[in-house]
């Protein structure tokens, strides 16, 4: 117990939003942000949360600070943010999960603009994809596998939302729809193939249409499928994908690059 003579409390919250409806979060966030945050009673807070709207508000409130705590101090940001990943580690022969916590986001020239579901989906894929560029070892694989199916989803999802607002025939539908939009459009490729990977994909690993656990995902798919994935939306609107890729940092041409096995044998040197 903290008293007056010997400092304020620590507190740490574990997902305080989780299954709670949009109203019931908003509530519980404001609760707490009033309490421990802006009243300055606590010596430190930390907050664990899966919901990244939640993540993305305090992220915003942060900024808005004022006092001791704001950013504008002459301390400079008193708040950092992490994300906490799986990654598939070699050790002793397996693969091993490893829990790996990491700065999010990436530099402070992205944090301000990526505020939003869709812009975290399209620089976490984006990002993946790069990884895989420079690294398509299994541990690589396995750690994109981990989560990018539904990613990917959420972010067809999202985009077709935007491109066919009046489409009300599911994610399929809308997927024919672009699928007959890039035939019309003169698409050099095969725009029915391109479609059914994609909606192959999604269906089969996301969390989409069966609850079944036992669907493994081929992990030499997924550098493929993401590529696929950049390349329907550059085929589709290549201003907006070239600007989603101006807001991250990321190269467009390289995002339309899929990536190629490289030989990763471990090579020893001995003295002699």
């Amino acid at each position: 117990h903290s008293t007056a003579t010997n400092g304020k409390p620590i507190v740490v919250m574990a997902d305080p939003v989780s299954s709670l409806d949009r109203a019931g979060a908003i509530g519980i966030s404001t609760y707490i942000w009033s309490e421990p945050v802006a009243c300055e009673d606590t010596e430190q807070v930390f907050l664990l949360t899966h919901s990244f709207e939640l993540f993305r508000q305090w992220d915003i409130q942060i900024d808005g600070l004022t006092g001791s705590r704001g950013p504008n101090n002459n301390k400079g940001y008193t708040s950092n943010t992490y994300e906490l990943a799986s990654h598939y580690c070699h050790i002793q022969g397996e693969f091993i999960r490893t829990p790996v916590l990491s700065a999010w986001p990436p530099n402070e020239n992205v944090r301000k603009k990526v505020r939003s579901s869709y812009h975290h989906a399209f620089m976490t894929a984006a990002y993946a994809h790069n990884e895989l560029m420079n690294d398509s070892s299994m541990e690589k694989k396995l750690d994109a596998t981990l989560l990018y199916p539904n990613v990917l989803r959420r972010l067809l999802e999202t985009f077709l939302a935007f491109k066919t607002p009046a489409s009300n025939n599911g994610f399929a539908g809308a997927m024919r729809d672009m699928g007959a939009k890039l035939e019309s459009m003169g698409y050099q490729g095969d725009p029915n193939a391109l479609r059914l990977e994609l909606t192959r994909f999604t269906h089969a690993y996301s969390h989409a249409d069966s609850p079944e656990t036992d669907t493994v995902m081929n992990p030499d798919e997924i550098g493929s499928t993401i590529t696929a994935v950049f390349t329907f939306m550059n085929a589709i609107d290549q201003d907006h994908f070239r600007g989603l890729c101006q807001l991250i940092g990321a190269d467009p041409k390289q995002l339309l690059q899929e990536p190629k096995p490289k030989d990763n044998t471990r090579k020893e040197v001995h003295n002699v």
